[in-house]
């Protein structure tokens, strides 16, 4: 019985469709529009201090593999969080990049997902800027910054 299961496990994952990791779609030559839309391959890293109301701050570490699509992980550090120092999570899963036209000015947007893209636990939203990314909260809507510039991850590595 064991024989059996394990063989129709593995006859269920050697048949896994694999799909290229870019997905984004090629208009035919007569629809293509004249916006241009940045190129992001290879590595991109970003990082900064976000608020915490329990400790002193979370340093973020944010590296992202892939064009429009791809692998994150997340480094969090609490700082102070608990009586022996700091706690540290990392965060690993699937990015996506998306252009949203739901406000006055059309924004480029990092959507995270812990896990894969259509089943998640955990999402993070933030909005490319040049040189930065601003983290979003659950609606979508821009973090009140303060002069410290909080929520605020700035770009410290790309490779292409």
């Amino acid at each position: 019985m064991l024989t059996v299961f394990l063989g129709l496990f593995l006859l269920v994952v050697g048949c896994i469709e694999h799909r290229p990791t870019d997905t984004v779609y090629t208009p035919p030559i007569e629809d293509v529009k004249q916006e241009v839309k940045p190129k992001w391959k290879g590595l991109r890293v970003y990082e900064g201090v976000i608020p915490c109301p329990d400790c002193s701050g979370i340093y973020q570490r944010l590296a992202l593999r892939g064009d429009s699509i791809g692998a994150f992980r997340l480094t969090e550090i609490y700082r102070d969080a608990t009586e022996d120092g700091d706690e540290t999570i990392v965060t690993t899963g699937s990015w996506k990049r998306y252009y949203s036209k739901k406000s006055s000015e059309p924004r480029t947007i990092f959507y995270l997902s812990e896990g894969s893209l259509k089943d998640s636990t955990r999402i993070q939203r933030y909005e490319v800027q040049n040189g930065r990314i601003i983290q979003l909260d659950l609606n979508g809507k821009t973090m009140v910054a303060d002069s410290n510039g909080r929520y605020v991850l700035k770009l410290i590595e790309k490779s292409k």
